[in-house]
């Protein structure tokens, strides 16, 4: 599709199976009607595209093309419909447990504290007895040890570690995250409910690593525990809030309705 309006045209043409690409260009201009020719070389035309990608998640990636120096692209990842959903199952599974805020943001709180612990393989149990424990919700508690697994358990561990390091000395860091690697392939030879040999794989580190670990565990732990406390606390603060407005709005429409 083309429109021209005086010396210029406006083309848009599809461009694959979900974009359109959108020009501007100007006829040739004869010799001597053509400018004194400046100092840097002509510039092709400007150049338009927008390239809309249907998916669930609606990338939508924007690029400008022209001039004679490389490309310049801007591009907008609109993401913000699949986060919604993430984040709209999170608060949906956060409201659907039983129980009170408090019990509720404290065992998440929990959880992520067990998460950074140097405990893979018992954490579910561990989160378990201590949100028993401190009386908050065992069904808040479990979800979040999952934080550490085996895609993470290498820069978790090898964080965890060099951050208790700065406390208590040990061996050098890379030499805990070669050592976590090996772990970590040693795992996948045992079953799942095989909690002593994961146990003792833990423990064939030896103490040298794993009281570091700990202590830089428990204070990663301890952070994010407080800030998902305070999450889950505002987000649960934020429903009651709503809730109490959409009471307030019923009620103040049913006194009109009455009139």
């Amino acid at each position: 599709m083309t429109i021209s309006h005086g010396h210029f045209s406006l083309f848009g043409k599809l461009a694959g199976d979900n974009g359109f690409e959108v020009g501007l260009s100007h006829p040739p201009v004869s010799p001597a009607q053509r400018p004194p020719p400046d100092p840097a070389p002509d510039k092709p035309q400007v150049k338009l595209r927008i390239l809309t990608a249907v998916t669930s998640d609606r990338d939508i990636t924007a690029s400008v093309e022209g001039g004679g120096a490389p490309s310049e692209a801007i591009v907008c990842q609109a993401e913000a419909k699949g986060l919604g959903r993430y984040f709209h199952g999170f608060r949906r599974w956060l409201f659907g447990i039983h129980g009170k805020p408090e019990e509720i943001a404290l065992g998440f709180a929990l959880g992520i504290f067990v998460a950074f612990s140097p405990t893979m393989g018992v954490q579910i149990m561990l989160a378990i007895a201590v949100s028993t424990l401190f009386g908050a919700s065992r069904a808040a508690a479990v979800p979040p040890v999952f934080i550490t697994n085996p895609a993470t358990l290498v820069p978790i561990y090898g964080a965890t570690y060099w951050l208790g390091s700065r406390f208590r000395s040990g061996p050098p860091v890379e030499e805990v995250q070669r050592a976590m690697s090996g772990l970590l392939f040693r795992f996948q030879g045992h079953e799942a409910w095989d909690l002593q040999g994961q146990i003792a794989e833990f423990a064939a580190l030896g103490w040298d690593v794993l009281i570091p670990m700990t202590i830089g565990g428990a204070i990663v732990g301890a952070v994010l525990g407080a800030i998902g406390y305070g999450v889950v606390m505002t987000l649960f603060h934020l429903r009651d809030r709503d809730e109490e407005q959409a009471r307030s709005n019923r009620a103040s429409s049913s006194k009109l309705a009455d009139r």
